[in-house]
C-alpha cells in the first residue's frame, strides 16, 4: 500500500513559510471591531492544505478581495488570502501550515477583525497519484493512514471501485459537478455541519484530470438509530422557525435519551418552500444554518430532494436542481449503514419551460422517476448482494391508497423503478402528501417491499402551528389534512432488524392515536366547516371515532365498555379535529381535509360510558386510553 502520502503531507506542512499567507503568528485572533460581512456562510473544511476553499455569501455581503480570512486555535492565527470575491461566493487558499482541528473564522480588513462563527478544519494526505489518460476525476478514500479498498465512487453516471491502495478513477463529464463515495457500512464520512459530507464538488473544465479524496472514520454501526423527516417547508413565515424549533427539541432529547446509540437522520425533501426563496430570502443557506444551530453534532443527515427544493425560477429537469446540488449534494446517491444498504433518489421530474417571474408557483412536474436515475439505481445495486435489506427514500410516494388494504400506482414510472429491486426487500421512505399511511407488500415473493409515507414535519405547512398568530386565525392544534400531528418518524435498526415509532412533536411516543366523542362535535353551525358535516350526519348517537396514526394492517384495535367488546368498524372519512382546527377557520382551500383509512368506528351504549381502549402495533407495543366520556371536543383540549 502507498503510504507515501503521510511523509509528502509532514514535508508540505515543515517547508510552509509563516508569511501573511501562511504564517502562524500569535495574535489569537486580534481586536474584534465591527464591519459589514454578515452574509459570509462559514463552511466545514476538508482539503488538503493550499487548496482552493470556496465559501458562499448571502445577499451580496461577503468579504472583499482585499480582506484576509484568519482562522484561529488558541494564541495561533492562520491567514488566508481570498483570490476572487463576488456577491455569492468568496475563495481563500487554505493556509499551507494549518493542521486539522477546530478553528474560529475571522475577516481581517486592516486593522480590524470580525469573528465569522467557527469550523472544523479536516487536511487530507496526499499520495502521489498518476491518473490514466482519459481520466477527468481521481482520488483516495483512507482512514488515518490506511487506504480504504472497495468503495463504490460515482459521479451520478459512472462507477467505480477503489483498489488496494484506495485511488479511484473516473473518466467523467463532470455533467452533475459532484463525485461522491457509497460511504461503506463500519465507517463514517466527515461532516460538514449536520450534514455527511460524503460528496465533493468539481470545479476544474470538463477534460482536466481533477483529484478529489474523501477520509472516512471507522465506527461501529451495525446497530444505530434513524430518524426520518419528511416535508418541513421553512420559508422564515408563520413563526415557521419558531416552531421547527420544537421539533429539533424533542431531536436534542432523542439524542441525549440514546447518547450511547449511533444516531442518523434522513430528510424526505421539502426542506424549504421555493416560492419564498428570493421573496423571503431564505433557501438552503438559511435552512443549513438553522439546522447547524439546532441539530445536535453528533448526528449526521443525508437529504433527499423534493418538489419545492427545486428552483422556480430555473426551467426543465436539469437546471432547477443546481441550487440543491450546490448547498446540499448529489440529488441521486447511496451509501451503507449497518446491514443496510440506502439509496436515494430524485422522483420528481421538472417540465416547467418558462422560469416564474413572481411568488405564483409555476413549478410543473411530473411524479416520476426518470430513465437515467433507473438507469444509476440499476448500476449502484450490482455492487449490493440480494442478501443486504434495502431503504430506498425518495419524495413522491410509490402509491396512493385505494382501499384499507389496497393501492394504486403514484409515480408514473412504478412498475419499472420496482424491476430495479427484484430480489431484494426493501423499505421505501417517502413523504409529498403530508399524510400517514403504509402500503404494505412484503409477502410479495419478487420484490417484498414496504412503503412508509412518513406524515410531515410541518403538519399543514405549519397553518395549524400552536404559536399565536395575528396573520394566522387558524393557530392552536399542529395537524395535517388527516389528523395526525406533526413529526417524524424514529426507526431503531439492529442488524437487519428494523422496527419503528411516530413521534409526534411535543408528545411522548405513547400517544399514537386521537379520540372523538362525536355526540360534541358539531360542523354545521361553522360555515367553512358546515361542508364536511354530511360525511358524519349518518353517524349514530354515542359514535366515537378513533384516528390510529400510523395505522398498517398488522395493528389490532380493541374497544371494551364495562369489560365487553365492542365492535370496531375501519372507515374511510376525514378528521374532524383538522377540519375544526383549520378549514373551520380560514377561507383557504389549498389544505382541504383529506379522508383516511386509519380511521375506527365504535357505537357506545350511552352517552357517558368509559371506553377502554387498546391500540397494539406490529412489533406488540400497545398504546390506551380511558375514554371518559362525555369528552370535550376543542382544538385546545388536544393540545400537549
Amino acid at each position: 500500500m502507498k503510504k507515501l502520502f503521510a511523509l509528502l503531507a509532514a514535508l508540505a506542512i515543515a517547508a510552509a513559510s509563516f508569511s501573511s499567507c501562511g504564517g502562524g503568528s500569535e495574535s489569537g485572533g486580534g481586536e474584534e471591531d465591527t464591519f459589514n460581512v454578515d452574509g459570509l456562510v462559514v463552511s466545514a473544511i476538508t482539503a488538503h492544505s493550499g487548496d482552493a476553499i470556496t465559501w458562499s455569501v448571502l445577499q451580496s455581503k461577503g468579504p472583499q478581495i482585499s480582506d484576509l480570512i484568519r482562522l484561529t486555535s488558541g494564541t495561533t492565527d492562520y491567514d488566508c488570502k481570498i483570490t476572487a470575491a463576488t456577491g455569492t461566493s468568496v475563495t481563500f487558499t487554505l493556509n499551507a501550515s494549518i493542521k486539522s482541528g477546530t478553528y474560529t473564522v475571522y475577516v481581517v480588513r486592516g486593522t480590524k477583525i470580525v469573528k465569522k462563527g467557527t469550523c472544523k478544519v479536516t487536511i487530507q494526505s496526499k499520495v502521489e497519484i498518476t491518473p490514466a489518460a482519459g481520466t477527468t476525476v481521481y482520488g483516495q478514500v483512507f482512514c488515518g493512514d490506511d487506504a480504504v479498498k472497495g468503495v463504490v465512487v460515482s459521479d451520478g453516471v459512472l462507477f467505480t471501485t477503489t483498489d488496494e491502495d484506495g485511488i479511484y478513477e473516473l473518466a467523467s463529464e463532470k455533467a452533475n459537478g459532484y463525485v461522491f463515495i457509497s460511504v461503506p457500512s463500519g465507517y463514517e464520512p466527515e461532516s460538514n455541519g449536520f450534514q455527511a459530507k460524503f460528496w465533493n464538488t468539481l470545479t476544474a473544465e470538463a477534460t482536466t484530470a481533477e483529484r478529489s479524496d474523501f477520509e472516512l472514520t471507522k465506527v461501529d454501526n451495525d446497530n444505530f438509530k434513524l430518524l426520518v423527516l419528511g416535508d418541513m417547508h421553512l420559508a422564515n413565515r408563520n413563526s415557521d422557525r419558531k416552531q421547527f424549533y420544537n421539533c429539533t427539541d424533542d431531536i436534542n432529547d432523542f439524542a441525549e435519551e440514546n447518547s450511547t446509540s449511533k444516531i442518523y437522520g434522513l430528510t424526505l425533501g421539502d426542506m424549504t418552500w421555493d416560492v419564498f426563496w428570493y421573496s423571503n430570502s431564505y433557501y438552503f443557506p438559511q435552512y443549513i444554518a438553522d439546522m447547524n444551530a439546532k441539530i445536535p453534532s453528533n448526528i449526521k443527515f443525508y437529504h433527499t430532494i423534493g418538489n419545492h427544493d427545486h428552483d422556480m425560477n430555473a426551467t426543465g429537469d436539469w437546471n432547477t436542481v443546481t441550487q440543491y446540488k450546490k448547498y446540499l449534494g448529489p440529488n441521486n446517491f447511496s451509501f451503507n449503514l449497518g446491514k443496510y444498504h440506502f439509496i436515494v433518489v430524485d422522483d420528481i421530474e421538472c417540465t416547467n419551460k418558462t422560469a416564474s417571474t413572481s411568488n405564483g408557483d409555476y413549478r410543473s412536474y411530473n411524479e416520476k422517476v426518470v430513465t437515467d436515475v433507473i438507469n444509476w439505481v440499476k448500476k449502484d445495486l450490482t455492487y449490493v448482494d440480494k442478501t443486504t435489506p434495502l431503504i430506498v427514500a425518495s419524495h413522491a410516494p410509490l402509491y396512493y391508497q385505494t382501499s384499507a388494504t389496497g393501492s394504486g400506482a403514484n409515480l408514473t414510472s412504478l412498475s419499472t423503478f420496482l424491476a430495479c429491486f427484484s430480489g431484494y426487500t426493501t423499505h421505501f421512505m417517502t413523504g409529498h402528501t403530508h399524510k400517514l399511511y403504509n402500503i404494505d407488500k412484503l409477502s410479495n415473493t419478487t420484490t417484498p417491499h414496504f412503503e412508509h409515507n412518513s406524515g410531515a414535519v410541518c403538519a399543514a405547512w405549519w397553518w395549524t402551528g400552536k404559536l399565536t398568530n395575528s396573520s394566522n386565525p387558524a393557530a392552536g392544534l399542529h395537524i395535517a389534512q388527516d389528523g395526525v400531528p406533526g413529526g417524524y418518524f424514529e426507526y431503531t435498526i439492529t442488524g437487519t432488524d428494523i422496527k419503528w415509532v411516530f413521534h409526534a412533536t411535543g408528545r411522548d411516543n405513547d400517544e399514537q392515536f386521537f379520540t372523538y366523542d362525536m355526540n360534541n362535535v358539531d360542523l354545521s353551525s361553522n360555515t367553512n366547516a358546515s361542508a364536511y358535516a354530511s360525511y358524519f350526519s349518518g353517524y349514530a348517537k354515542n359514535t366515537v371515532l378513533i384516528n390510529v396514526w400510523d395505522y398498517d394492517p398488522s395493528w389490532t384495535v380493541e374497544v371494551k365498555q364495562d369489560g365487553v367488546p365492542c365492535t370496531v368498524e375501519q372507515v374511510y372519512n376525514y378528521d374532524p379535529l383538522y377540519i375544526m382546527s383549520y378549514t373551520a377557520n380560514t377561507n383557504n382551500t389549498t389544505f382541504n381535509p383529506s379522508p383516511t383509512y386509519h380511521l375506527f368506528r365504535v357505537v357506545a351504549t350511552n352517552e357517558s360510558n368509559t371506553l377502554s381502549i387498546k391500540v397494539k402495533d406490529r412489533f406488540g407495543n400497545e398504546y390506551t386510553e380511558e375514554m371518559k366520556r362525555p369528552k370535550a371536543f376543542s382544538t385546545s383540549a388536544y393540545c400537549d
